[in-house]
């Protein structure tokens, strides 16, 4: 208790209105005059007189100005530690802290006191006075740091759950000897952070200082990854599916090749995809699930989780059945790397020669047709002359075969090539909508299964007519989609036509760009179709086949999809839509018929052999209602521009690199 002099200062001193008439100036603050009789009734300073701290002021009156007692005669040791401490100078622009910030003044409480400024639960508020300020215009990254405290898991254990063993403030940094984290002396500096949080995480730590990070530190330097490098400091995170999934840009910053053949995988991509789009996808491994988080081992270790000997364990995790052949896949392959990588290497330039050749090929026939045609002025061709006679191109089943194509094509385009292109911005758009990398996995792989059964639907119909009805003529040389000499004296005429060399060529009922895209069709859905069977099922496949094949399914599987997308949207919509006498749709997808005119001058060889041969009658339609040429219209318009959409982004992400 206070002793008996304390009674005449407390008197005076504990009566804010007594205090207002003795300074008779009710503007002046006396709050800090004020002292709380049971608060300092509590204090460690209760046992001592006032006048021991405040000298000259044992008489009443006293004078009006005198010098208090310095903390420092009786906390020698604690003012050194300060003095040598960041506290110990005034930063820039702003002043020292003082012991009375931080421990009060007439209110000075052990820290086991749940009032005390300096208890678990309110240390952070103490601190925060000078860390954290609501103005905006003064913030600094001082001041917010107390911010992104209460926001992490050790600020909201504290703040939001009560826990006093949660780290606080002094827990980490220390109390009057806190030193700036560059210092090597202080206790988050990179040579000594894992001491401080091994006192709560000795599990974890008894882990790391095994691993390949921690062995790394030799002396003063610390070389390998600390506990701040992996759990952002005063942004600590719940090791949740979010975390897990962030962490890979955490390792990339050091282990940034490894993390670029990671980032090529299927892991890597869901990673990129699942971060950027708020969905987390706990059935992705990322670093930590193949290499563990804190017992990161060598991989020649025996005991890593990588060793030959636990790598089919370590996959088995996730992937049920895993065997050792499937633990023979390449997570960390670079099909770019011919050297350590031969046969994935050569696949590679196989598959982008084949992309690179076809499209140049393809999109300089294009541009040649563009330019003669314009010259020619078949764009007046296209001009619709109501009441005409139209004749029936495609049957009904036909039409909806190529309606059925085209959708899931572009299915297979808007949920397969944001994966492709999973670090771009546009690519997380469209994976947010779909609504994250799971929901689109589940639609791309329904719409790989439509076009496998269009397959068998379009096979079993041309069974069915040839087999079964024996049609006729189906398989003349006219009829059939199997090439042949007119095809390539149709092509040394278009490129006679394209230099004003020679007249435009006769065509028959098919032309080689037409059986050219129907094959391709046929290869791309049996090469796509057994990639992406092989990455569907990779643990069965394996069985079979060895687990660099999944290495090499993977590039397949990408690559062929690139090309039929920009194929597909550039060449043949060029070819069946945008060529002048074809511009702006060709309605035939969805109406199956033409105008007579139209394909006298599109199909003369086959026009001529109808009328010489009296069938033209069998062919003969009715005009398409007025609806279902707008419908033709929308849907065209639509499908155009979701595919120009995508031939756009891919030529940018090519531009721009990865």
């Amino acid at each position: 208790m206070a002793g008996e002099g304390d009674e005449a200062c407390l008197k005076c001193h504990s009566d804010k209105a007594a205090l207002e008439k003795a300074r008779q100036d009710p503007a002046k603050d006396i709050g800090r005059l004020l002292v709380d009789k049971d608060l300092y009734g509590r204090s460690v300073h209760a046992s001592r007189g006032c006048a021991e701290c405040h000298d000259g002021f044992d008489k009443h009156p006293h004078p009006k100005k005198a010098e208090s007692v310095s903390c420092a005669d009786c906390h020698e040791d604690e003012a050194k530690a300060l003095g040598k401490s960041v506290h110990g100078k005034a930063p820039e622009g702003r002043r020292a802290p003082t012991c009375s910030d931080c421990h009060g003044t007439h209110d000075v409480l052990k820290a086991t006191d749940p009032a005390s400024r300096l208890y678990p639960l309110n240390v952070h508020m103490a601190c925060g006075s000078c860390h954290f300020e609501d103005d905006p215009a003064t913030l600094d990254r001082d001041a917010m740091l107390l911010e992104k405290y209460v926001g992490d898991e050790h600020g909201h254990g504290l703040v939001k759950s009560g826990l006093v063993v949660s780290a606080t403030c002094v827990a980490c940094h220390g109390g009057h000897e806190i030193a700036a984290k560059d210092d090597p002396e202080s206790p988050v500096s990179r040579r000594n952070v894992d001491q401080v949080c091994a006192k709560c995480h000795v599990g974890a730590a008894r882990d790391y200082r095994r691993s390949v990070h921690h062995l790394r530190s030799t002396g003063d330097e610390h070389k390998g990854a600390t506990c701040t490098d992996c759990h952002a400091p005063h942004r600590i995170r719940k090791a949740n599916d979010d975390f897990r999934l962030e962490s890979v840009k955490s390792c990339s910053r050091c282990h940034d090749q490894r993390s670029a053949t990671y980032g090529q995988t299927y892991h890597g991509k869901i990673a990129s995809l699942g971060t950027a789009a708020g969905y987390g996808n706990n059935r992705v491994a990322t670093c930590g699930a193949c290499h563990d988080n804190h017992a990161i081992l060598p991989g020649s270790d025996p005991g890593s989780k990588v060793h030959p000997r636990n790598i089919v364990a370590t996959c088995g995790k996730c992937h049920e059945g895993a065997h050792a052949e499937f633990a023979t896949y390449m997570v960390h392959a670079d099909p770019r790397d011919g050297e350590r990588y031969p046969k994935v290497n050569l696949i590679y330039v196989v598959m982008n020669t084949l992309l690179i050749g076809t499209l140049i090929v393809g999109g300089l026939h294009a541009l040649l047709w563009l330019v003669r045609s314009l010259a020619a002025g078949e764009w007046r061709r296209r001009a619709h002359a109501p009441g005409q006679r139209h004749v029936r191109r495609w049957r009904r089943r036909y039409v909806t075969f190529h309606i059925w194509m085209m959708t899931s094509v572009l299915t297979l385009a808007m949920t397969g090539l944001p994966l492709h292109y999973s670090d771009r911005r546009w690519s997380r758009a469209v994976m947010g909508f779909l609504g994250g990398p799971a929901v689109a996995g589940t639609i791309h792989r329904i719409a790989a299964v439509s076009l496998v059964l269009l397959f068998v639907a379009f096979v079993g119909d041309l069974a069915r007519r040839i087999l079964v009805r024996r049609e006729k003529g189906l398989l003349a040389p006219e009829n059939s989609m199997l090439p042949r000499w007119k095809d390539v004296a149709d092509l040394w005429g278009n490129l006679k036509w394209f230099l004003f060399l020679a007249p435009r060529p006769r065509y028959d009922r098919w032309t080689y760009w037409e059986k050219f895209d129907f094959w391709a069709a046929f290869w791309g859905l049996f090469v796509i179709g057994v990639s992406g069977l092989m990455l569907w099922f990779p643990v069965e496949a394996t069985r079979f086949v060895p687990g660099w094949f999944i290495n090499a399914a993977i590039v397949v599987h990408g690559i062929e999809a690139l090309l039929d997308i920009a194929f597909i949207f550039t060449v043949h919509v060029f070819h069946a839509n945008l060529r002048p006498d074809k511009f702006p749709i060709d309605t035939m997808f969805l109406t199956g018929r033409m105008p007579e005119s139209e394909f006298r001058h599109d199909r003369p060889v086959e026009y001529e052999r109808l009328r010489d041969a009296g069938k033209l009658e069998e062919i003969y339609a009715s005009e398409p209602a007025r609806r279902s040429r707008i419908a033709a219209y929308v849907i065209g318009t639509i499908a155009l521009l979701v595919g120009f959409f995508f031939v756009a982004a891919m030529i940018v992400a090519v531009i721009d690199g990865p």
